[in-house]
């Protein structure tokens, strides 16, 4: 048994000062093909702990501080307030959601999932860390990984935020045996290629449901609106008929662009060189495949451009900063497709 938990928590102040803040548990549990969560304290179990930040000026000064004792991890209050008090690392701050986000199944097989919550798409952030306080607009993410990340079926990653003042955006692009493709604003999903969606939309073909019938027996209870989902093949943007478009410069789809314009690179270097090697334990157990993936992080401005349903309404534009990635892994083993 295998059960990832990891936070990611950040802030972006107008000057382009960056602070970019880890908390992650991974328990697991050796014996057994199909290990059981222990109950009883039968078979051999361990956890390890991780926890980090990273302040990135815009003059390349870096400061960082990671230790593998972080204590309790962040905490969602009332009304989306979300806290995290990590005195090992002399760190304590607040995320006040201006926008609530939503949870999305990435990955099944069987009982082991791949969750991701978007907990704060869009939040106002003040952070007091190491002697000084930053504020600024920020983001914030939970993911729950209950199998052997490294077998997961990705060969190349996207991800990204853009936060603009009244309105954000949020993607996620795994390419590989299976495919996943999503992206969000604010909370809702303007382009979902999931396979919950798939298996959704798979029932309803077989049972001749509609999609306002409400999603099959056994699919999982997450947010999945359906109704805004745009498949991959619909007009894009431009309105010339090619596919939905997602790279690391851009994204297009029928009613909307975002626009990636780099300021500078975050990290550009293997994940052991990163969190990983502060976990000595943890990166000499891993495969090769995640000890050697290449991590490449940008900061940029963001121009997010929506078009409206009406053809004579001029298009809105909102501007913002944009923390976005690149990893590439190698060949997945165990669990293909």
């Amino acid at each position: 048994m295998i059960h990832l938990d990891k936070w990611y928590l950040d802030l972006v102040d107008d000057a382009g000062r960056v602070a970019i803040i880890y908390w992650a548990q991974l328990a697991f549990r050796f014996g057994g093909r199909e290990p059981k969560p222990p109950r009883d304290g039968a078979g051999r179990f361990g956890q390890i702990a991780h926890a980090s930040f990273r302040v990135l000026e815009p003059d390349g000064t870096i400061e960082g501080r990671s230790t593998a004792r972080p204590g309790s991890g962040p905490r969602i209050g009332a009304e989306g307030l979300l806290r995290f008090d990590a005195p090992a690392l002399g760190l304590f701050g607040v995320w006040r959601a201006e926008r609530r986000g939503s949870a999305h199944e990435l990955f099944r097989r069987g009982s082991r999932t791949v969750t991701w919550n978007c907990l704060a798409p869009r939040a106002a952030v003040e952070l007091a860390i190491g002697g000084r306080t930053l504020v600024g607009r920020g983001y914030a993410e939970r993911l729950v990984v209950t199998m052997a990340p490294w077998r997961l079926p990705i060969d190349e990653l996207r991800w990204g935020r853009l936060v603009a003042a009244d309105t954000s955006a949020t993607w996620i692009d795994w390419r590989g045996p299976v495919p996943c493709r999503l992206l969000l604003l604010d909370d809702e999903a303007v382009i979902e290629r999931t396979p919950s969606q798939r298996r959704g939309a798979d029932a309803r073909r077989t049972t001749g449901t509609s999609a306002s019938a409400g999603p099959p027996p056994g699919a999982p209870a997450l947010r999945t609106p359906a109704q805004r989902v745009q498949a991959l093949g619909e007009p894009s943007f431009a309105g010339v008929g090619c596919t939905d478009h997602l790279d690391d410069r851009s994204i297009r789809w029928d009613r909307g662009l975002i626009e990636l314009a780099p300021v500078r690179t975050l990290r550009d270097a293997p994940l052991s060189e990163g969190s990983l090697a502060t976990v000595q334990l943890l990166a000499r157990l891993l495969p090769r495949r995640l000890r050697t993936a290449q991590e490449t992080k940008w900061l940029s401005r963001g121009t997010l451009t929506l078009r409206s349903g009406s053809e004579d309404a001029e298009p809105t534009r909102h501007l913002g900063w944009a923390i976005h990635e690149l990893v590439t892994f190698g060949p997945a083993t165990g669990l293909r497709g």
